[in-house]
């Protein structure tokens, strides 16, 4: 039988609620994975090393490969030293939040992140990598170049 129900994933705490209705009570759910407006959501298996409790958005899996992306998301209160007496005293904000994400590849039961490290890290493949990502000038911070560049290690391995 089907239930209608809301689901929401907050970036903020990594965490999946489950709710019947508008006003029904949210509860916490802990799915291994979930589609979620199209995009698929999964815990890391177990074995891959470091461990890790949240959820990764799925990008790309093909192969021995797969490209995950985590969403974070970071608060930062307000500055309150550096008033100068021209505020607004009713100003509402006290702070902002700042959303960014990291890219991941699992290969080999291992967790490795796609940044500027990545490319100096020893190993039979970086050569290859390296100068992959050179000739098509990729943006290791840009998705679709991320996703170029799983696909060109995955047919590499």
């Amino acid at each position: 039988s089907k239930i209608e129900a809301d689901l929401v994933f907050n970036i903020y705490t990594n965490k999946l609620l489950f709710s019947k209705g508008n006003f029904q009570e949210a509860i916490l759910i802990r799915p291994d994975s979930f589609d979620l407006a199209g995009f698929v959501f999964v815990k890391l298996d177990s074995q891959i090393k470091p461990k890790n409790n949240n959820y990764f958005q799925k990008i790309y899996s093909n192969g021995k490969l797969q490209l995950l992306k985590q969403y974070i998301c970071e608060f930062y209160e307000k500055n309150e030293s550096r008033k100068l007496g021209y505020e607004n005293a009713k100003d509402p904000y006290v702070g902002y939040y700042l959303k960014k994400a990291s890219f991941f590849i699992i290969i080999d039961n291992q967790k490795i992140e796609i940044d500027n490290r990545f490319l100096r890290k020893k190993g039979p493949y970086n050569s290859k990598i390296e100068s992959f990502v050179i000739q098509n000038n990729l943006n290791l911070e840009v998705e679709n170049d991320v996703i170029r560049l799983a696909m060109f290690f995955n047919s590499i391995i």
